[in-house]
């Protein structure tokens, strides 16, 4: 098959390549029907005359070995595919945790109570009564985003959802999946939600969800363009297939730079303001911390609370650490065992810098506002 002109062949391969997605996407992703669907793929493209330095042929040669791989894999996965799958390793491939059985609880999380209560109701609740939710049309229909600034427990957050409800948690990490070289970005998120319909019922983590799903008129990268569309089309895809078996959470601290595609009703239509602690709430992570460690009897959690405004939960637990690090060395030099005291905790409260401004609390509360 000789092309024309360029334009012609650019036709030939966004066909060969939207046949490509359509197969990898299938549910029997390793399926006689689908090798046979590649190998025509791969027919189609072979006569395809153009020279392999120039962009064109870069993007024929990358299809050719994407193609390929999928017709390898079944060899290669073939007892897997039959339920003794390694779903750990096949996810960190991905730069994906996989954890089967998650532990962690919402009591497991100082503070947040209304946020808690919130995400127990609308997402927790309904894989936990599954039948009484049908009964109040309280079926998870979309996803939730988690967003504030950062620090403050939106991981944790999202792992105790998965706790609670007895889910497997999958926690992506969004840098691992991207790939400039043509069709790969799209494959890797392909790969990653045929793994996540495999192992439901799970909760889907994307973290930093903003540099997943940039605006798309800010991005001036094809990949990431390409990487956009084809992440809505799987989420929609797995909302409308999957509402029982998966439960999708995203967190970002950035959520004005998310491409509004996301955020429209059926996507991520929940989205929860995740704040700094509160003076209450920064009271019971400081009385946690110190029924831990080796303190005083005598140190005012109302005098640190009220010392540490601005704080994030992550800036409470260094602080303790921090002054922990200092009774420890003490220990070691003394000879002697030495409790942390108050004023190890006060000197510590001054070398931990407050990074979010005002201006910045008050952008996400305008868009809380939305």
């Amino acid at each position: 098959m000789r092309s024309k002109n360029q334009a012609d062949i650019d036709t030939i391969i966004k066909r060969a390549y939207e046949r490509f997605m359509a197969c990898v996407s299938s549910g029997n992703a390793y399926s006689g029907n689908t090798e046979n669907c590649l190998n025509e793929i791969l027919q189609s493209i072979s006569a395809i005359n153009v020279d392999t330095a120039s962009s064109l042929g870069q993007r024929v040669s990358t299809l050719k070995s994407l193609i390929n791989q999928r017709i390898l894999v079944k060899s290669k996965r073939g007892e897997t595919e039959e339920g003794s799958a390694d779903y750990s390793q096949q996810f960190a491939e991905l730069g994906a945790r996989f954890i089967e059985k998650p532990t962690r609880k919402f009591s497991d999380l100082k503070g947040m109570e209304e946020i808690k209560r919130n995400l127990m109701a609308t997402v927790v609740y309904p894989f936990v009564y599954k039948e009484l939710s049908k009964e109040f049309g309280m079926s998870l229909n979309g996803g939730v985003l988690l967003y504030g600034p950062p620090g403050n427990g939106k991981t944790l957050l999202a792992e105790a959802i998965a706790g609670e409800a007895g889910l497997s948690f999958i926690e992506l990490n969004p840098a691992y999946l991207y790939n400039e070289y043509f069709g790969k970005y799209e494959k890797n998120i392909a790969d990653l939600f045929r793994l996540t319909r495999q192992t439901s019922p799970n909760l889907l983590f994307l973290d930093e969800v903003e540099s997943l799903i940039p605006r798309r008129e800010t991005s001036d990268q094809s990949a990431i363009k390409r990487g956009v569309t084809q992440l809505l089309i799987e989420i929609n895809r797995l909302m409308m297939e999957n509402t029982d078996g998966t439960v999708i959470v995203a967190a970002t601290n950035l959520p004005w730079e998310i491409d509004p595609a996301m955020l429209r009703p059926g996507r991520f239509d929940q989205k929860i303001y995740v704040p700094l602690p509160s003076s209450d709430e920064r009271k019971e992570i400081i009385t946690d911390q110190l029924s831990k460690g080796y303190y005083f009897k005598d140190i005012d959690s109302n005098i640190i609370a009220n010392m540490t405004e601005g704080f994030s939960f992550a800036d409470l637990i260094y602080l303790f650490k921090r002054a922990t690090q200092q009774a420890f060395f003490e220990s070691v030099e003394k000879g002697t065992k030495e409790h942390v005291r108050m004023g190890d905790i006060l000197n510590q409260i001054g070398t931990i810098r407050r990074v979010y401004s005002s201006d910045l609390i008050r952008k996400y509360e305008l868009f809380n506002g939305q």
